[in-house]
């Protein structure tokens, strides 16, 4: 671990805020406790009384990206999540729990932006993004799937839409894991043989 120490004289302003950090090596950003302290004077002198903050972890999403404000917020503070998504997607959902996985609540405001207030310990934020505008199955993962021709399975003649195997022969044929027995079927029905 490698330790820094600020050894330089330090100015004392009406108002100063000090933030210490704390983390080990190979840390997660949960792994990492901060310190704010505030001194004030009014001629003369205030002991520091350190304030925890909580930088929120935030959850690698896919078609976009998360900002918050404040960076490090402390018990009680109102929190900015700033999605933005990428082009052709929109903000889908935003989710956050406390440290113990309990859902806090969350506000979306008009200008594009969720708020939730800060409890007294970490956050995880998660966001995720979906395609703005349709979903054209076959081309999108999550897509549902009506049996038409953007259907990767729709060339199967023996492979039903309403099938309770339909999405699973989706996938695999979506991600070239299969291919089917000839042009024009899948015989999802039959088994292997026995070995």
């Amino acid at each position: 671990m490698t330790r820094r120490a600020y050894t330089r004289a330090l100015i004392v302003n009406t108002s100063t805020v000090i933030q210490n950090y704390a983390e080990k090596d190979n840390f997660l950003p949960s792994d990492v406790a901060v310190f704010t302290y505030t001194i004030t004077t009014s001629g003369g002198t205030t002991p520091m009384e350190p304030v925890p903050t909580y930088p929120p972890v935030i959850e690698q999403t896919k078609n976009g990206a998360v900002s918050v404000s404040p960076r490090f917020p402390v018990n009680g503070d109102r929190v900015l999540v700033t999605p933005v998504p990428d082009e052709g997607f929109m903000v889908d959902e935003v989710v956050v729990t406390d440290r113990d996985g309990k859902l806090l609540p969350v506000t979306a405001n008009a200008d594009g932006t969720y708020a939730f207030t800060q409890p007294n310990g970490n956050v995880t934020i998660a966001v995720t993004f979906k395609a703005d505008g349709p979903v054209v199955p076959g081309k999108d993962d999550d897509a549902p799937c009506d049996g038409g021709i953007d259907c990767p399975s729709w060339r199967f003649a023996d492979v039903d839409a309403d099938a309770w195997y339909h999405e699973a022969v989706d996938y695999v044929v979506r991600n070239d894991l299969m291919l089917g027995t000839d042009s024009s079927h899948f015989a999802p029905n039959t088994r292997p043989p026995a070995q």
